[in-house]
């Protein structure tokens, strides 16, 4: 982990957190509040591995491009089938699970919605005042809050062992891939 980074990493997911948690009109519950904290770090975190490995397999031009486009699959495989519930297609259940940011979005759902009291709703009738149904619609109703934390922490550390390795081959220029990025 670069430790030089991480103040400003968790200053920036802490003021993230605290503007968006009340602005959304979330439970003032400090569980709720810590979850939600410790989900937006570890999403900086993985976010910035994933910047690491991108940075370390390209130069800065290539690695702008590809590390954007990269980002936009990521993003929308996390909100693939959001609204329809569960994934039914084997491999794109494979391939969403395999976005750090899906995980990221389970967190967040599941910190926010699970185990709380009904919505307020102005109006006379609103189908989503149930935040099980809620969770349920978008398929978050099966998943743990702890599952969410275990694979941004794999993720965190897979990153970080793939910029490494990656960072390590650069240096050897009989390695292949410094061939094949030359």
């Amino acid at each position: 982990m670069n430790l030089a980074n991480l103040p400003i990493s968790c200053l920036g997911a802490t003021s993230f957190t605290m503007i968006v948690y009340f602005m959304s009109g979330q439970p003032i519950e400090t569980d709720r509040i810590f979850l939600f904290l410790v989900i937006s770090i570890l999403y900086v975190l993985a976010s910035q591995g994933f910047g690491f490995v991108i940075g370390a397999i390209f130069n800065p031009v290539k690695g702008a491009c590809i590390g954007s486009a990269i980002g936009i699959v990521l993003v929308l495989l996390a909100s693939y089938n959001m609204g329809a519930g569960e994934i039914s297609n084997p491999l794109m259940k494979i391939l969403t699970h395999l976005s750090y940011a899906y995980h990221a979005y389970m967190g967040f759902g599941i910190t926010a919605f699970k185990n709380r009291d009904p919505l307020e709703c102005p109006d006379i009738f609103c189908l989503f005042t149930d935040p099980d149904l809620l969770l349920q619609q978008v398929g978050m109703a099966e998943t743990a809050v702890h599952t969410s934390v275990t694979y941004l922490v794999a993720f965190t550390t897979f990153h970080r062992i793939l910029a490494y390795g990656f960072l390590k081959s650069r240096l050897k220029p009989e390695s292949l891939l410094y061939q094949i990025l030359k």
